[in-house]
């Protein structure tokens, strides 16, 4: 497990960011159904993974430029600028127009592209990190 004080220098907060977001994506693979811990969390706050995507995306079209979005521990739809990391991230959304303009045409963008991630979250990562104190 890795351990990070805070405040980190903002130049370790993008990778960190980074590994966060890429060690819970997994290959393409048939139905990706939330289920467990986190199947929990998203019925209580969200009522179906349909309304989690829906804030995902309502949240996702403030940010300009670079950030993120994430679900935070307590359930909560939730947005940071880049180079700044908050202690209760558990599942971010790289939001920087690199991660998806270059790949989609500019309509309906970030809504495609939340989507798609989506369809790839890796929920065993997810109820992982809920299952971990700290």
């Amino acid at each position: 497990m890795l351990l990070f004080v805070l405040p980190m220098p903002p130049a370790c907060v993008a990778p960190m960011l980074h590994n966060i977001f890429w060690q819970q994506l997994k290959k393409p693979s048939g139905s990706n159904k939330p289920s467990g811990v986190i199947k929990e969390l998203i019925d209580q706050n969200y009522k179906s993974t349909d309304n989690l995507l829906d804030e995902f995306v309502k949240k996702a079209m403030g940010i300009q430029g670079s950030g993120w979005v994430y679900l935070s521990k307590s359930g909560e739809i939730k947005t940071t600028p880049n180079q700044s990391y908050r202690t209760d991230i558990l599942m971010p959304i790289d939001m920087w127009e690199h991660s998806f303009i270059d790949y989609m045409p500019a309509k309906d963008a970030k809504k495609r592209y939340i989507t798609a991630v989506m369809r790839i979250i890796n929920w065993s990562v997810i109820n992982d990190r809920l299952n971990t104190k700290g």
